[in-house]
């Protein structure tokens, strides 16, 4: 039962103290900060289930792991780039799987301003208690004020200007540490605004440093029948633009066309084949 209580606290980001006294029923400390994360860490679990993510990992996904660990304890704003491809949605997957208290929204082309990071947010944790009285805003700040709850924006490098002054101004209005994650544009519109430059805390920029290792587990993972035969020509791949994500798409086709009758028995030859398919500016 103590294990159980652990993990359970472990997971809304609070001691076993208050767990082990809430389900006794006598809590103490900040009750609805306790129950605001339960219910956020619930529904958060569902949207994970729907969408059956399995992430991998890799050296970029525990550089992500260490930098959001660090941004959270010092309730900061921290800043975590790399180039496209390297894994940096899977870090901030896999984070989030691990750590359920933490918020992950992804910026998009549709939401990318203000008001698009704040109906992203709205819609991450339990909004039933939202009567319309109040702003969506005014209910956001005052569910996650003070709560150390970690933020986590994948894709930041779309934001516009709008958006990124409103994440700023609701980190000033509740303290919940910020981590912006993106592709290395994001770090020229920060530079662009000498506030938000200054305010940035930890920052640091992710890479693949182990790309044969991962080429080789990608396979085992995606197609263990000829993980041997390919390995060498997938490492190809993961050295190149792309990289992880490249690749994942070049398994994946080749699974597709190993199911026809033109490549039945000839992985490197379907291997060959999705390269041409993909937008790709090197040979193998």
């Amino acid at each position: 039962q103590a294990a159980a209580v652990s993990e359970l606290a472990g997971e809304l980001g609070t001691n076993s103290t208050q767990v082990s006294k809430y389900l006794s029923g006598k809590p103490e400390g900040d009750v609805v900060r306790l129950e605001n994360a339960a219910e956020d860490v619930l529904k958060a679990a569902a949207r994970r289930i729907s969408t059956a993510v399995k992430p991998f990992p890799t050296n970029v996904t525990e550089t992500i792991r260490i930098h959001c660990d660090m941004i959270r304890k010092t309730n900061d704003i921290g800043l975590i780039h790399g180039a496209a491809g390297v894994g940096k949605t899977v870090g901030c997957q896999l984070y989030a799987e691990q750590n359920p208290s933490t918020i992950y929204i992804c910026a998009s082309q549709w939401a990318c301003s203000a008001a698009g990071v704040e109906r992203a947010l709205f819609a991450a944790v339990e909004s039933r208690r939202w009567d319309g009285k109040m702003t969506r805003a005014e209910f956001l700040i005052r569910r996650l004020r003070q709560s150390n709850r970690l933020i986590v924006l994948d894709n930041s490098h779309r934001l516009c200007a709008t958006a990124l002054n409103w994440l700023f101004d609701f980190y000033d209005e509740t303290a919940c540490p910020l981590a912006l994650v993106g592709n290395p544009e994001i770090l020229d519109k920060i530079r662009q605004n000498d506030q938000k430059f200054s305010r940035i805390g930890i920052r640091t920029e992710v890479a693949v440093h182990d790309a044969r290792k991962i080429a080789r587990a990608m396979l085992r993972d995606m197609a263990p029948q000829y993980a041997d035969e390919l390995a060498p020509m997938a490492e190809c791949v993961v050295a190149e633009r792309g990289f992880l994500r490249a690749l994942k798409k070049q398994i994946l086709l080749t699974n597709d066309l190993m199911g026809t009758k033109s490549f039945a028995g000839n992985p490197q030859g379907a291997f060959q084949a999705a390269h041409t398919k993909l937008i790709r500016e090197y040979t193998i």
